[in-house]
């Protein structure tokens, strides 16, 4: 599960977050992905745990080729 290997993980009373650039959370957000984290989950822990996806925001300057002109 190569996606999920790319994030970082947090938890906060009930909520794990968790955090990776836009593209892998797109693909960990969807339905059969979301599934197999929570019943990753329930293997693990006693405790019910509600996923919180955010994105890791890199500040870059993007330039362009157009900008060298």
């Amino acid at each position: 599960f190569s996606f999920a290997y790319k994030a970082e993980y947090s938890v906060k009373d009930d909520k794990l977050f968790i955090t990776t650039d836009s593209f892998t959370r797109m693909m960990l957000e969807r339905d059969s992905s979301k599934k197999v984290i929570t019943e990753a989950l329930k293997a693990c822990s006693d405790k019910p745990y509600v996923i919180v996806f955010r994105d890791n925001k890199v500040d870059t300057k993007q330039t362009s080729f157009f900008d060298e002109l």
